[in-house]
């Protein structure tokens, strides 16, 4: 049995290949998509979508192509590892985007190439370039050129660019005016909110053939909102792995701690704290927040020096007062607490009342030694420091 099979579903609901049946129609994606049709029908030149890695570009597209692919010829052009001359483009007959049985109909060529043997009364073609952020200069000549056709009394294709926020930098260059000049609308992709997150869930699952109980908890829906910040990729990413090690463990439900652990499992166990921050932020996930480390004055007059309390091993405690060292390792194991449980919404309250006591403990620290001040000084240092009694003062008096 398949973990998808485990949770009673016909096929797995987080592939990463992009799925129209899967789609789910933000007020963004439909927009994005309404615009795009629009764009092909009216034959209005360009059309430009950004968004992050992950946030559903590539299945916009290919919901595009198969509104209109019917009777329009699709060329796709994939922009990474395209060379410095014109574009390679795939191309699509009338009815044959996404059929396997007219997959041989597909041809493979460059996009001058097709330009220069294009049939007269063909009609309008629809050029979708993906990953449109790493083209070359010369694949956006060959683009421009086909743009710029109309000034001869020859229709150009519609386009459709998909990238990266980035594009908009690319398209903003001199090179490129003539381009600007035929864009009709740009849109951005925006995250999911919380509860969209729960509607998406929802309808990956309903489409993958479950309709009954959730699989994943309020809590477990709440948390994967924070790691993933909404980005309809990582969400996917994430909730596969968890269901394989609910699938592992016999269990039909997935809680917020089992989110936690596939956002780990998927940047490497065994991390320290730092690595898993770091590896988290990497691959577009956001890790638990923690405390601000003390300022660097703070921490050399402490004693501290250049040691972090957060890191692996600490300081060592021959180097601090007892004071301090107490209250060091407090703030250490305080912080490590954070880290481990604290991820989600839904400890809110827990999670300031953490901070109050981190807080109050970081404040102990920095009044134990702070910069411009006189140091902590022993018993020793205090009794020989302290007034000797005179010789006209009274033992009562001495005593006082």
């Amino acid at each position: 049995m398949s973990a998808h099979g485990h949770f009673r579903l016909r096929s797995p609901p987080f592939e990463a290949p992009p799925d129209p049946r899967l789609f789910y129609a933000t007020s963004s994606h439909e927009e994005a998509l309404a615009t795009l049709q629009y764009t092909v029908q009216a034959h209005k030149g360009c059309c430009v979508v950004l968004g992050e890695s992950g946030s559903g570009k590539t299945l916009l597209a290919r919901m595009l192509c198969q509104a209109v692919g019917r009777s329009t010829t699709i060329l796709w052009i994939h922009g990474l590892e395209q060379s410095d001359s014109s574009p390679v483009v795939n191309i699509y007959p009338p009815g044959s985007f996404n059929s396997a049985a007219n997959e041989s109909a597909t041809k493979q060529t460059t996009l001058s190439a097709w330009w220069r043997a294009r049939s007269p009364d063909m009609t309008t073609p629809l050029l979708i370039v993906d990953n449109a952020d790493e083209l070359p200069r010369a694949a956006w000549r060959s683009i421009v050129s086909l743009l710029a056709s109309e000034a001869i009394g020859v229709r150009p294709p519609s386009v459709a660019l998909f990238g990266l926020p980035s594009l908009g930098r690319v398209l903003a260059t001199p090179a490129l005016t003539r381009l600007r000049r035929r864009l009709f609308r740009t849109y951005l992709l925006q995250p999911l909110t919380c509860e969209q997150v729960h509607e998406y869930l929802r309808c990956r699952v309903a489409a993958s053939g479950r309709q009954s109980a959730e699989i994943f908890s309020d809590q477990a829906v709440t948390r994967l909102h924070h790691l993933t910040h909404g980005n309809p990729g990582l969400i996917n990413q994430v909730c596969d792995n968890a269901m394989i090690d609910a699938y592992g463990e016999d269990r039909q439900q997935i809680g917020a701690e089992d989110v936690l652990t596939a956002a780990h499992t998927i940047v490497g166990r065994g991390l320290s704290v730092q690595d898993r921050r770091n590896a988290l932020a990497w691959k577009g996930l956001s890790a638990p927040t923690l405390p601000p480390r003390l300022p660097p004055t703070h921490r050399t007059a402490a004693g501290v020096g250049n040691h972090d309390v957060l890191t692996e091993g600490g300081p060592s405690e021959s180097s601090l007062s007892p004071v301090l060292a107490r209250a060091t390792r407090r703030v250490a194991a305080i912080s490590l607490k954070m880290v481990a449980e604290v991820g989600g919404c839904e400890s809110r309250q827990r999670l300031k009342d953490l901070e109050t006591r981190l807080t109050h403990l970081r404040d102990d620290v920095h009044r134990v030694r702070l910069p411009n001040t006189d140091p902590i000084r022993t018993d020793q240092e205090l009794g020989d420091s302290a007034p000797t009694p005179t010789q006209n003062e009274t033992p009562a008096a001495q005593q006082a």
